[in-house]
């Protein structure tokens, strides 16, 4: 009798374990932000795991954008490129098709090290010191921005 109890916890003990490294899997998910303000149109794009964001990628849409007005942008252009050139796992492009200009950022931000620095350089909106951003957190702070999660 004392074995079966033994047995008993013992499987018991193990479904227990089983169950809990089932919800130990990773979480993926996406969430892309949306803002449009003076004629523009701001969109970010979240990939993350478990919370922590892995990949961002920003695209900047401005319309109306004739030779003059790119002519004026162009040494901002220029100085954004220079800002993110260091880092090895961000890329900065712009492209003008007609009057409409996008600008994409694309960052990998599942190496720590390129997020600590990107944070430490204010290029991040993170309050703080971090080398992993939380998904949750960020999109509040978007939303509380006036941003809205695009379905």
């Amino acid at each position: 009798m004392k074995g079966l109890k033994r047995s008993i916890s013992a499987v018991l003990l193990c479904c227990v374990l089983v169950a809990m490294l089932a919800g130990c899997g990773k979480k993926e998910e996406t969430v892309t932000v949306r803002m449009e303000q003076d004629g523009g149109v701001m969109e970010i794009t979240m990939d993350a795991t478990n919370d922590i964001i892995t990949k961002w990628v920003q695209k900047s849409t401005i319309s109306g954008v004739d030779d003059a007005a790119m002519e004026i942008l162009e040494p901002t252009i220029k100085a954004t490129e220079d800002v993110y050139a260091p880092f090895e796992k961000v890329e900065y492009k712009t492209e003008r098709n007609g009057d409409t200009l996008v600008e994409t950022i694309t960052i990998d931000m599942s190496d720590s090290a390129t997020v600590k620095a990107l944070v430490e350089a204010k290029l991040m909106p993170v309050d703080g010191n971090s080398d992993r951003i939380s998904l949750k957190l960020t999109v509040q702070s978007f939303k509380d921005q006036g941003f809205t999660v695009v379905e």
